[in-house]
């Protein structure tokens, strides 16, 4: 096995980061386009987590079900160690970030 192979859930990790990190810079901006986007659909902006957070937990769980199917039998986790060290870094580092670096009250 390649050891510089990069997982699926180490880029959902840095996906998300980068996405926190953009809706706290251009948190006007963002906060606009998605409720034009959700309007445009139709549906009111202030329930667009009803739709969307189910969406994305029904794919990282179909990601992780296939992982923990193609794994089962070998002893192997299907989140290591090196990608939950990976999360609790970023993460630490994500709050630090917002914490020391940036201030005001954004989204």
């Amino acid at each position: 096995m390649n050891k510089n192979r990069v997982t699926w859930v180490e880029i959902l990790i840095l996906s998300a980061i980068c996405l926190i990190l953009a809706r706290y810079i251009w948190a006007k901006e963002l906060l606009e386009f998605e409720s034009v986007v959700f309007t445009s659909f139709g549906v009111n902006s202030n329930v667009k987590y009803i739709f969307t957070v189910p969406i994305f937990l029904f794919v990282l769980y179909s990601y992780y079900k296939q992982d923990a199917q193609r794994l089962a039998g070998t002893g192997r986790p299907v989140i290591s160690k090196g990608v939950v060290i990976f999360a609790g870094v970023s993460l630490a580092f994500v709050v630090s970030y917002f914490y020391f670096f940036i201030g005001g009250d954004h989204a």
